[in-house]
């Protein structure tokens, strides 16, 4: 089938696109066609998929290890986290537990893809389900799975529950299981919807978690959809392990004790997927190093060195790793070479400082690569403009194996370094031309 003309995509987007949108209060532009992948990239990204899934198996051993030397994993990713949460990591039914959907952020660069964070609990899935089915139709080859989510959601009686601040993407979920099965299923918000009496409508179910660990609105209800996953009387997704929501595992990854380790587990060709995948990072732990230490490829053995660095080699980026308010989308996120060195002492000091509650990470910055931008103007005519890129591939994760299910390309002006779902980002899904 030949790919339909611009025209034609513009009319059926509009005319396909609920009434209500697909997230409150947020627009972006369409573009005329998918974003354009090689067969080997497509590739790589099935390998990306596998080796994440490799690397989260590998990371709740070294967590759950009783090896001495590798007591420092576990402590440095339980910092900051309530006893009630550590009491579930070692629930036998969670331990061991995987996100059902995953979903990396990935950079384009010169040198190939870059991680930015791995996500267990991500938003998109409705829309990846849309957009993969209206282009697929149009006659565009997307990359997609055999199923669309909504029909494994609709398949395995799933139920979603939203907090308030994740009800934004409520809309695109309600169209992804009303299209799989022309209802909206089971959906409710955590407060003040989800109250204890709810809960044995939910025993022997998958629970879609959209919400963070963290959230302020964890209440009762909450604590005991909790305490049912932690006796296995429901299985939440996903699992509610806060070290998977660090980025400080990436950063861990570099680690020169832990990498070898890292290697032998995981096997060579997972692991020569991450080492080009995964960019270095160091944890920001404010303990001093011995005199004869020093922090690999940054050659310095005390912060403070850090913040006499130029403006070109504050090519660094400095994330808080997880479990706060401002850990994911872009908050959260410092770029060295775009602050002045005031700045920088003064992020690099917060960092430090809130180390015991918050710990951060620092990242070598991935520059991205132009790739071309076309997009529909509010007249319906097509645009095109250079830009930068994030790619979200979707997995859908079975007994250890991941299904590429989508991936979902946010196009961005080029200079934009954060790279996220603005009103002036592209959306569309990826084909492979």
């Amino acid at each position: 089938m030949k790919p339909a003309s611009p025209d034609l995509v513009l009319r059926t987007l509009d005319a396909r696109l609920p009434a209500e949108g697909l997230f409150r209060g947020k627009t972006w532009r369409a573009g005329p066609e998918p974003f354009a992948l090689t067969a080997s990239q497509v590739s790589e990204l099935r390998r990306i998929g596998a080796a994440l899934v490799r690397f989260l198996e590998v990371a709740t051993g070294f967590y759950y290890s009783q090896e001495t030397e590798l007591a420092f994993f576990r402590a440095l990713l339980d910092q900051g986290k309530p006893d009630w949460l550590l009491r579930l990591h070692d629930s036998p039914a969670v331990r061991n537990q995987l996100p059902m959907v995953l979903r990396p952020d990935l950079l384009w660069t010169d040198d190939g893809f870059r991680i930015a964070e791995i996500d267990g609990v991500p938003g998109g899935i409705g829309m990846i389900d849309f957009l993969n089915l209206v282009y697929g139709e149009l006659g565009f080859d997307v990359v997609r799975g055999k199923r669309l989510f909504g029909e494994v959601f609709v398949e395995r009686q799933m139920a979603v529950v939203f907090s308030r601040e994740s009800s934004d993407y409520r809309p695109e979920t309600e169209w992804m299981l009303r299209h799989a099965s022309g209802r909206t299923g089971a959906q409710t918000l955590l407060e003040p919807e989800l109250t204890v009496a709810d809960m044995d409508a939910l025993e022997g179910r998958t629970v879609y978690r959209f919400f963070e660990l963290w959230d302020e609105e964890l209440g009762d209800a909450a604590r005991r959809l909790f305490a049912l996953a932690g006796e296995g009387r429901l299985t939440l997704t996903g699992p509610p392990k806060a070290f998977f929501e660090e980025k400080m595992l990436l950063a861990l990854y570099r680690d020169p004790f832990l990498h070898p380790r890292w290697r032998r587990e995981l096997g060579e060709a997972h692991a020569d997927v991450l080492d080009r995948l995964i960019p270095f990072g160091w944890v920001l732990d404010p303990s001093p190093l011995p005199p004869h230490g020093v922090y690999p490829k940054l050659e310095i053995w005390d912060w403070n060195e850090l913040k006499e660095f130029s403006q070109e080699q504050r090519r660094l980026v400095i994330k808080v790793s997880g479990f706060a308010s401002n850990a994911w989308g872009s908050r959260g996120v410092h770029i060295g070479h775009d602050l002045s060195k005031p700045e920088w002492a003064n992020r690099l000091d917060e960092a430090l400082t809130a180390f015991p509650r918050n710990p951060h990470i620092l990242q070598e910055f991935a520059a991205s690569a132009p790739v071309p931008n076309r997009y529909f103007t509010d007249g319906g005519t097509v645009l095109e403009e250079p830009g930068v890129v994030r790619l979200s591939p979707y997995y859908l994760v079975d007994d250890g194996n991941a299904a590429l299910q989508g991936v979902l390309a946010v196009v961005c002006p080029p200079d934009k370094k954060k790279i996220h779902g603005m009103t002036e980002a592209t959306i569309v899904p990826c084909w492979e031309r």
